[in-house]
């Protein structure tokens, strides 16, 4: 499951509430949400990347890639 991740507390428990049910109907396809792949050996790159708001990152995948 894909959690779509904001900075506002408030409102957070609704939005992800709201993009499960999205992904879940089908209506949004989660690898477009998906910025960044990583191989388990870089993870410590991939957080690093997340970190910095110049790398555009939304989502990133540690694992998982061939």
């Amino acid at each position: 499951m894909v959690v779509i991740k904001v900075r506002n507390p408030n409102f957070e428990h609704l939005l992800r509430l709201d993009a499960a049910d999205l992904l879940m109907r089908g209506l949004v396809d989660a690898n477009k949400l998906i910025t960044h792949r990583f191989k388990f050996e870089e993870a410590e790159k991939a957080f690093q990347t997340f970190l910095k708001p110049e790398t555009g990152a939304i989502k990133i995948i540690i694992g998982g890639v061939d």
